[in-house]
C-alpha cells in the first residue's frame, strides 16, 4: 500500500490515456486502413463498395480525429494529400534508367508487318499483345521504398526529371502505401493527367475569377505539375495510370507486360481497365475501331493506343 502512495501509478495511466486516447488511436488506424481501400477499390479494381457521401464521412471523420489529437498524425495518412507548403524550386531527378519515347504508326499494314518482325524475333513461338489506350498526359515516374512512395518524378528530357513528390502525394489515385507483397525497392512509370470534368470544373473557375484558360487537359496537368506550391496542385484533382515497371528489386516473379500489370493491381497501383490482349493483328485493329468510337464518352483524353 505504501508503494502505490508514493506512485500514483493509476491517476499517472488515467492522465496517459487523457492525452493520447488509445480508442482514438485505434479508430484513426482503422479509419486510414478503410479510406486506403475505398480508393483502391474505386480507382484500381473500378468496384467502389460505398457512395462518395459514405466516403467523405470517413474522410471527414478521420480529418477531425487527427486535429483533436495531433500527435497521432502520420505522413502517409489520407488527409496528408491535401498538400504541404510552397517549395523555392524544383530539384532535379536522374532516373535509373531512362525514359524513352515510343515510336509512333499510323497504318495498319506497318502494325501487321511489326507483329511479324517480332514473331521472327522469338523464333515463331505464338506470341500474345497487349494493348492500352495511350493517355495524353504527362510521364511520371514513382519510386517506392519500403512500400512507401518516396519519390515522385517527370519524365523530363527521359534522363532528368523534376522531383514532384509533394504534389503527386495529393493525387488520391496514387497509393502513398502499397499493398499485397511488394518489393522492397519498386520504381514504376506512369502518366498523370486531368480529366475532362477536372478540366471542366478549373477552367470554370479559372473563368469566373478573369484568369486566362488552359487550352485542354494535358496543358492543365503540365500546368498543375509545375505549381511550387502542392495545396494548389491539391485543388485541381489530377489521376494517374500506372503501365511500367522501371526497377523491381528483388526481381518479382513475372515474364510478360500483362503479368507486370495484374502484379500493378495487387500492390495497389491503378492501372487501365481498357486493357486487351491479342494474338492476332486483325483482332487488333478491330479494337482500335471500336475504341475510337468508344474514346469520346471516356473521362480521359486518348491520343492513340499502344502495344
Amino acid at each position: 500500500m505504501k508503494r502505490i502512495k508514493d506512485v500514483p501509478f493509476f491517476p499517472f495511466f488515467l492522465k496517459r490515456i487523457k492525452d493520447v486516447p488509445f480508442f482514438a488511436g485505434e479508430r484513426i488506424d482503422f479509419l486510414r486502413d478503410e479510406i486506403r481501400r475505398h480508393n483502391r477499390l474505386y480507382y484500381t479494381e473500378n468496384s467502389p463498395e460505398i457512395s462518395d457521401g459514405e466516403y467523405d464521412d470517413l474522410y471527414a471523420e478521420l480529418k477531425k480525429l487527427e486535429e483533436e489529437n495531433p500527435s497521432l498524425v502520420s505522413a502517409d495518412s489520407p488527409t496528408q494529400k491535401v498538400g504541404g507548403s510552397a517549395l523555392p524550386s524544383f530539384k532535379s531527378v536522374t532516373h535509373k534508367t531512362p525514359m524513352l519515347s515510343l515510336e509512333n504508326t499510323y497504318s495498319g499494314e506497318d502494325i501487321k508487318t511489326w507483329l511479324e518482325r517480332n514473331r521472327k524475333l522469338a523464333g515463331g513461338r505464338p506470341m500474345t499483345f497487349v494493348v492500352e489506350p495511350k493517355i495524353d498526359g504527362i510521364g511520371i515516374s514513382l519510386t517506392y521504398e519500403k512500400g512507401k512512395l518516396a519519390l515522385a518524378a517527370t519524365r523530363g528530357d527521359g534522363l532528368k526529371g523534376d522531383d514532384v513528390t509533394e504534389n503527386i502525394k495529393t493525387l488520391k489515385s496514387v497509393p502513398q502505401k502499397l499493398t499485397g507483397d511488394f518489393p522492397a525497392y519498386l520504381e514504376v512509370r506512369g502518366e498523370v493527367y486531368m480529366s475532362r470534368s477536372a478540366f471542366s470544373a478549373l477552367n470554370g473557375e479559372r473563368s469566373r475569377g478573369g484568369e486566362a484558360l488552359f487550352a485542354n487537359p494535358r496543358n492543365a496537368a503540365a500546368g498543375t505539375m509545375k505549381l511550387l506550391d502542392s495545396s494548389r496542385a491539391a485543388k485541381r484533382n489530377l489521376d494517374c495510370f500506372l503501365y511500367q515497371a522501371g526497377v523491381i528489386d528483388p526481381p518479382a516473379k513475372i515474364s510478360t507486360h500483362g503479368e507486370m500489370l495484374e502484379y500493378f493491381k495487387t500492390l495497389g497501383l491503378r492501372v487501365n481497365p481498357d486493357i486487351r490482349r491479342f494474338d492476332s493483328a486483325d483482332g487488333m485493329l478491330e479494337f482500335f475501331e471500336e475504341f475510337n468510337l468508344k474514346r469520346q464518352s471516356l473521362d480521359y483524353d486518348v491520343d492513340g493506343m499502344v502495344i
